[in-house]
């Protein structure tokens, strides 16, 4: 199925239809509240109240706002469409708003964002949220007053609280829990709560800079040197740059456009995703504007797109990416007006909680035009269910926009048979090699994978496949308190990113080490352990929560407060806080850390003598400075050092210090590893990964060292020689199966290599055949070891000599034994198995 998309103003234009009194409460039943209590306006007390209590649940819920588990309510604007009240914008600190109705018939919450802001100012501009949504709530108010009317006058309609009066007790609440008690006014709500954050990085839009390789044209904005890309073109080449496939497209398209011809080889097209940023700016390359613009070019000829300088329209179909684009067969075209208002809810959802979480392609139409855009996140915690919709201009008005019933929201209706949406996006990868990349190492960080394709995770090991010469990049990037200490396997080393070809199955693995020397987080009320402090008589130091004080450097629980004695407001103070005296002398770098505000001076030494001194001053303050993170190199000053102090040093002022979250940490220097070989056998100890310096042990006889980076696990490898068994693994290793160790300090390991008996009768082995031959009964089978056996004697027994064997006495089919010297045969006899009795070397009497 195709559906053409045009857009008739500015690049989109949206009008809306006005709706009929006698479809409000079928199509916007969760929307509007048809209760006992005929709506009314909501008060500003009732406004704060639900979006403070809005807040804390999205944060409860889904995690920090914009980066803040503390968001909060900066300004309540009244809002009013044709002289009435129709909402009110709530701006949110630290970014975004919320749009709370003034009648609650609507639901708590209409429309919210994250970094957007509300601006009422922009009703009359076409392309704006506010162009539709205070219109339509203005008109969806006046129809249900009518609807209103209609339930006086007519006793056979019958009123109930829906699910839009649940919200509104529940957000009106002074306090928000996900569960209640069955005694709680809400017991009868259930709370389930999910999110999946935006699936896209990318905010790109239709020009400039995505059109540079769009043709010249003319239209209702006059002639240009390049023509817009299209919402299709825009909404497809977001989709594949979240996939970041293929390498190249297949096959190639033409048609007739402003009489000429317009046509891409796709298979000739190499689509550089590595330099396509999250959005193109006057700040981009060139390189990256032209890797977007001939993606965005490719996508608008493989739809047919009919270019213009302010519209562009082109059509949506599932075979756009199956064709030239190399992506499976499992997309499916869903109309809106094929399911109901949950189901609908459903696909979405479906889509972006994958294992592969899919993008969905959005299509909507107005009587004026349409647009295409992306679907990409959903929130749902029971009371109401938003997706996240990228529209496609450049980020503006992308937000999370309530599609769980049916009813008209975003920049479009979300109404009727006109909208649907394309699911089961999926790129045909071939996946000829396997790349495989796993996270070792007692410290904990992310491995960032840069290249064609999705990589997935699934714990600590990660896996992708590529096509043969697709270029991958990996970096590193460890967690706060831990180090990256480098790559193994892959042709990866070193620390620093690496990039791998493939044209093979690979693996590799990224070692992260625990580094903390120091970590303190302030949450008890007492001075930490091993600190000290240093008081006077105007100031001191408080730890731990405070009722008189809070924490405003970011940090989470407690936190430090140096400051005056509230009996002495205007004494000046001069007060320390110091850690516990370091050892770093194993260490290679250090690095210090904190967070922290401070009203007025305030110092942070280093001792190099413990608490004896001197300081050396590493950072100052000499005015208001904060909330701020503080990081210090201390490499040079302190690394490779064992008496190391630090101190915080508040004086000269009456004002206060917060100190939170003090983290110091670092490289420790890489520990060796000695193998030693030992026992009258011989083999070879191998080391895996093969460390740095010197690189690798392959250890045969005596000490072998070798160091690795910090926390690096290694495996040894035993293989003895021919004529040798392995006995077992000493001091830091045991057993005789692989040693494994991880390298967060020296470690000495021994490897004992014994010589296999040449001759064994049953279980019991010998030196020599001689031994074996005067420890022999008549009729016996002596097993000989593979080698050439000296031995002169007078056979008198009955013997049986089966050679061929290996060390550990067991036998493969092409082994022989050669055996030297003179064999008499007098009144014995001799039956032999793989054995060669060497020329000359056999007697009879």
């Amino acid at each position: 199925m195709v559906q053409r998309l045009y857009s008739t103003v500015g690049w989109k234009q949206h009008k809306k239809k006005l709706l009929h009194s006698t479809g409000i409460v079928a199509v916007f039943l969760f929307l509007f509240s048809v209760s006992t209590v005929f709506a009314a306006p909501v008060s500003e007390v009732m406004v704060r109240r639900v979006a403070q209590s809005f807040l804390r649940h999205q944060v409860k819920q889904f995690g920090p706002w914009v980066h803040d588990f503390k968001p909060t309510v900066s300004k309540i604007q009244l809002v009013e469409y044709e002289g009435e009240p129709i909402a009110y914008n709530v701006s949110v600190k630290p970014s975004g708003y919320l749009l709370i109705p003034y009648h609650d018939e609507f639901t708590p919450v209409v429309l919210f964002s994250y970094r957007s802001s509300f601006e009422p100012s922009r009703v009359t501009q076409p392309d704006s949220v506010e162009s539709w949504i205070l219109p339509e709530m203005n008109t969806t108010h006046k129809n249900r007053q009518k609807f209103q009317e209609q339930i006086k006058s007519d006793k056979n309609l019958v009123s109930e609280t829906t699910q839009v009066s649940k919200s509104w007790k529940f957000y009106g609440d002074d306090t928000v829990a996900s569960t209640v008690s069955s005694s709680d006014t809400r017991s009868n709500v259930e709370y389930t709560t999910s999110q999946v954050a935006p699936l896209l990085t990318t905010t790109w839009n239709q020009a400039p800079y995505y059109n540079n390789l769009t043709p010249a044209g003319t239209g209702a904005v006059g002639t240009c040197d390049h023509t817009v890309t299209g919402c299709v073109a825009t909404a497809w080449s977001q989709i594949l740059r979240y996939w970041q496939w293929p390498d190249k497209g297949v096959g190639s398209n033409s048609y007739a456009w402003n009489g000429t011809t317009l046509s891409a080889d796709f298979s000739q097209s190499v689509y550089d995703w590595g330099n396509m940023p999250s959005a193109l700016s006057s700040s981009s390359s060139s390189t990256q504007v032209n890797a977007v613009a001939k993606l965005m070019s490719d996508v608008g000829i493989a739809v047919n797109m009919n270019y213009g300088c302010g519209t562009s329209y082109g059509g949506v179909s599932p075979s756009t990416l199956q064709n030239y684009f190399k992506y499976k067969l499992t997309q499916v075209w869903h109309s809106r007006n094929d399911y109901t208002a949950s189901t609908w809810f459903d696909l979405f959802k479906t889509e972006i909680d994958a294992t592969l979480a899919r993008p969905v392609m959005f299509v909507a139409q107005s009587s004026n035009g349409g647009h295409a855009f992306v679907a990409d996140g959903y929130q749902t915690d029971g009371i109401t269910s938003k997706v996240h919709v990228n529209l496609g201009w450049g980020g503006y008005a992308d937000a999370y926009y309530d599609v769980y019933n049916d009813f008209t929201t975003g920049a479009y209706s979300w109404i009727g048979s006109s909208h649907a949406i394309i699911t089961g996006i999926e790129p045909n990868d071939p996946k000829d090699f396997t790349l495989t990349v796993s996270k070792d190492g007692p410290g904990t960080g992310a491995v960032a994978v840069s290249g064609p394709g999705i990589f997935v995770w699934s714990g600590d090991t990660g896996t992708n496949g590529y096509s043969s010469g697709a270029v991958v990049t990996l970096t590193a990037t460890p967690d706060n308190g831990s180090i990256f200490t480098g790559w193994s396997g892959g042709g990866c080393n070193g620390t620093g990113s690496c990039t791998v070809a493939m044209s093979s199955d690979v693996s590799v693995t990224a070692t992260f080490s625990t580094s903390v020397v120091l970590s303190e987080t302030f949450d008890t009320n007492s001075v930490p352990s091993g600190w000290t402090v240093d008081y006077d008589p105007a100031g001191a130091w408080w730890f731990g929560t405070m009722s008189w004080a809070t924490n405003y450097v970011g940090g989470t629980g407690g936190f430090a407060w140096g400051g005056y004695f509230s009996t002495q407001p205007d004494a000046y103070i001069d007060i320390e806080l110091r850690t516990p005296v370091l050892d770093l002398s194993n260490y290679s770098t250090i690095n210090l850390s904190f967070k922290s505000l401070a009203t007025a001076t305030a110092d942070v030494d280093i001792s190099l003598n413990g608490s004896s001194g001197p300081w050396i001053n590493i950072v100052r303050k000499d005015k208001y400075s904060g909330p701020e993170n503080v990081n210090v190199i201390l490499t040079t000053l302190a690394a490779g050092k064992n008496n190391i102090m630090v101190r915080f040093h508040y004086y000269g002022v009456h004002g206060y210090w917060q100190i939170d979250d003090v983290l110091i940490n670092g490289m420790p220097s890489p520990p060796v590893l000695s193998v030693s070989v030992t026992g009258n056998g011989g083999g070879t100890v191998t080391s895996n990964p093969q460390g740095t310096d010197p690189t690798g042990i392959t250890c045969t006889s005596g000490i072998c060292t070798t160091s690795f980076p910090y926390g690096q696990s290694v495996s040894l490898l035993q293989a003895p020689n021919a004529l040798s068994t392995f006995v077992g693994w000493g001091n830091a290793c045991s057993g005789t199966g692989v040693c494994s160790l991880t390298m967060d300090s020296a470690k000495t390991v021994s490897a004992t290599f014994s010589l296999a008996p040449k001759a064994k009768i049953g279980s019991n082995g010998y030196g020599s055949f001689a031994d074996a031959y005067a420890a022999a009964n008549s009729n016996d089978i002596i097993m000989l070891l593979e080698d050439i056996l000296p031995f002169s004697t007078v056979v008198d027994k009955a013997l049986i000599l089966q050679g061929g064997y290996k060390a550990d006495f067991s036998r493969s089919s092409s082994g022989f034994t050669g055996l030297g010297g003179v064999l008499n045969i007098g009144m014995g006899s001799v039956v032999v198995d793989r054995v060669i009795i060497l020329p000359s070397l056999l007697q009879t009497n």
